[in-house]
């Protein structure tokens, strides 16, 4: 997939775009932070065929169950990368830190983990001049989710029918990381202390008439 690139973090902060120097576009010029690489969405809807034999009664019960979902699996995006404090005296919570010569800010993804998911090292506070590491410089953890239903019209009198169904978010229960922490300074600096949301169930029932 090609790279996403931009001179704007996001839309606006407060009254102003998120930029270091508003006067130098082509210093803001890097990944976007929509900027996902990689990113698969499937969806998929099957009539279960169990029962299709049936009568009567078992009929009604066990038979026209369907099981639908959606899965989505995605690479990480990237992470805006600031410092805290104004010593610059610019009035700005989007200055830089420098990035350290010869120094990758990421870290081999055998060395990634909670307490530090990029290299921390490479970066050095800015203190006279705009910061020299690029807007975007690191990606954050991946995320996969598979949502599932299973639902079923159960038919009454007159065409009436009552619509049973039961959701699973999440439904494997996959622990998908947030971002770590991007401001130098901060003491969890490059580190997750957030997951997204576990595993949501909930069961649902209306009727149609």
């Amino acid at each position: 997939m090609s790279e996403l690139n931009d001179n704007q973090q996001g839309g606006l902060n407060a009254s102003r775009g998120r930029r270091q120097n508003p006067r130098s576009l082509e210093g803001e010029y890097a990944s976007s932070a929509d900027d996902q690489r990689h990113r698969l969405v499937v969806g998929y809807v099957w009539d279960i065929p169990f029962g299709s034999n049936l009568t009567g009664v078992s009929a009604g019960l066990l038979k026209g169950w369907q099981l639908s979902g959606l899965g989505i699996f995605n690479s990480g995006s990237p992470i805006f990368i600031n410092q805290d404090g104004d010593t610059l005296n610019v009035d700005s919570e989007e200055i830089r830190p420098n990035l350290l010569s010869g120094q990758d800010p990421m870290l081999p993804e055998a060395e990634r983990g909670l307490s530090r998911w990029f290299n921390t090292a490479a970066f050095s506070r800015a203190t006279t001049t705009y910061g020299t590491s690029p807007r975007n410089p690191v990606v954050g953890p991946g995320r996969k989710v598979v949502d599932l239903a299973l639902t079923k019209a159960f038919r009454v009198q007159g065409g009436q029918q009552f619509h049973f169904r039961v959701e699973a978010f999440n439904a494997f229960n996959w622990v998908n990381w947030n971002n770590p922490n991007g401001t130098l300074g901060n003491s969890a600096f490059g580190v997750i202390t957030s997951a997204a949301a576990a595993r949501e169930m909930q069961l649902s029932l209306k009727y149609a008439f």
